[in-house]
C-alpha cells in the first residue's frame, strides 16, 4: 500500500529542503546562469546599447514554466517593468501570470495543479 496514506506534499519554496527528500521532494534547484558579456558580444551591441539594456531577473516554480514558456513570461514581466505604456505593475504582472499557469493546469489536469510561485527583481548595473 501507500506509505503516506495518499497524501501529497504541497511545497512550492523548498530550495533546499533536503529533510523532505524522504517523500519525493527534489531540492535542488535548476539554475540558468546567462552571461550578459556573451550576450552583447553575440548581438555585436554597441556601447550605447549596452548601457540602455534594461535587466531583470526571474525566479519561478515548475508549475509556472510547465504550462508557460520563459519568454511568454520575460515579456510580460518586462513590459511591466520598463514599459512607460505599460498599465500594469510587476505585481499585477506575476497575478496574471499566476491566474493564467492556473487555469492551463485545470484545463490539462483537472483538479491537480502543481506548486505556481513567481517572483521578479530589476537588475542594475552601475
Amino acid at each position: 500500500g501507500d506509505p503516506f496514506g495518499g497524501m501529497a506534499l504541497a511545497m512550492s519554496r523548498a530550495i533546499g529542503d533536503s529533510d523532505a527528500k524522504v517523500v519525493g521532494l527534489i531540492s535542488e534547484p535548476e539554475v540558468d546562469v546567462w552571461d550578459l558579456n556573451n550576450y552583447h558580444k553575440q548581438h555585436q551591441s554597441s556601447s550605447e546599447q549596452i548601457d540602455d539594456s534594461e535587466w531583470f531577473s526571474v525566479v519561478a516554480s515548475d508549475g509556472m514554466y510547465d504550462v508557460i514558456t520563459p519568454g511568454e513570461v520575460a515579456n510580460k514581466l518586462g513590459q511591466s517593468l520598463y514599459s512607460d505604456e505599460s498599465v500594469v505593475s510587476p505585481l499585477e504582472a506575476c497575478e496574471q501570470l499566476i491566474r493564467k499557469a492556473t487555469l492551463l493546469w485545470m484545463n490539462l489536469a483537472g483538479p491537480y495543479r502543481d506548486d505556481i510561485s513567481i517572483g521578479v527583481s530589476r537588475l542594475e548595473f552601475t
